[in-house]
């Protein structure tokens, strides 16, 4: 039997209690005093204080386990209906692959409450954003869609001249007010938080715990370059999902090396303003 030293501590503790309680009792002359008896019972304590330690913790391990398994099932379903929601996106005029994103936000707070996830090991933590801005190699990878977006403007522009800023804006016009500034910016951080949760915290947060990280950065970039596919010209709509599969690819990065989709969120803020900013201004 191995006893670390926490346990030997509270067979202690719990023992003596016991024998305090005892001796006051008969110190009180309120139990008669039989050595057999009491060292029966106090025998009886620190077995039970044993088995409660040990298989309580035998216990606690199982139900981990079955939790961790219930919540690997509910991602597989998770991914399995974003997924389908998104291809219907092959045919650009599909109004239900945007409801991808609802699945994956409930799904990621379904599998966070049935793997009973603390706050620490959650995809989705406030507490700890300092902290996880002070991983190496965060602050840099956070700043390359800003880079990305504006790159991806300026190709474009060059390749289809202003066909491609055109179509990205009609792409986002269905979601995005542009003609009111303060709604706009609610909206953009709306969005860019919920896709986090969804695809980053969700997607490729729980999916990597299943299989390979990279296998699940590409099927969630796919999966969620897929939903930003519009109609029109084929070869600016092959560049634009190109594009939104990088940036994706970048978010999945950040994710994984903060553990923190609150701050893959904030890449994914900054790139888009920059990204507006910039379509207002220069083109």
């Amino acid at each position: 039997m191995k006893l670390n030293e926490e346990q030997t501590k509270e067979i202690c503790l719990t023992l003596a209690l016991f024998v305090h309680g005892y001796a006051s009792i008969i110190t009180n002359n309120s139990l008669e005093f039989d050595e057999a008896v009491v060292a029966a019972h106090l025998e009886n304590v620190y077995i039970g204080t044993i088995f409660a330690l040990l298989g309580g913790n035998e216990m606690k391990n199982q139900q981990i386990a079955g939790n961790n398994k219930r919540s690997a099932v509910l991602t597989l379903i998770g991914i399995i209906v974003m997924i389908l929601l998104t291809v219907t996106k092959v045919v650009p005029s599909s109004k239900i692959a945007g409801y991808s994103v609802f699945v994956g936000i409930a799904f990621f707070f379904i599998t966070e409450a049935v793997a009973k996830t603390k706050d620490p090991e959650s995809g989705l933590r406030f507490t700890t954003i300092a902290a996880d801005l002070k991983k190496p190699g965060v602050i840099f990878w956070m700043l390359l869609p800003s880079v990305s977006g504006i790159a991806s403007l300026v190709v474009g522009n060059l390749i289809f001249s202003g066909e491609f800023v055109a179509h990205v804006m009609g792409r986002t016009g269905s979601i995005l007010s542009f003609d009111k500034t303060a709604l706009l910016i609610v909206q953009v951080i709306i969005a860019a938080f919920g896709e986090e949760i969804a695809y980053r915290g969700f997607f490729f947060g729980k999916a990597s715990k299943l299989f390979p990280v990279w296998l699940c950065a590409l099927a969630s970039s796919a999966c969620f370059a897929t939903g930003h596919i519009a109609a029109g010209n084929i070869m600016v709509v092959v560049y634009d999902v190109v594009g939104v599969f990088i940036d994706s690819l970048i978010f999945s990065v950040i994710y994984h090396k903060s553990g923190n989709c609150v701050i893959s969120t904030f890449s994914h803020i900054l790139g888009n303003t920059i990204s507006l900013i910039a379509v207002f201004v220069f083109f």
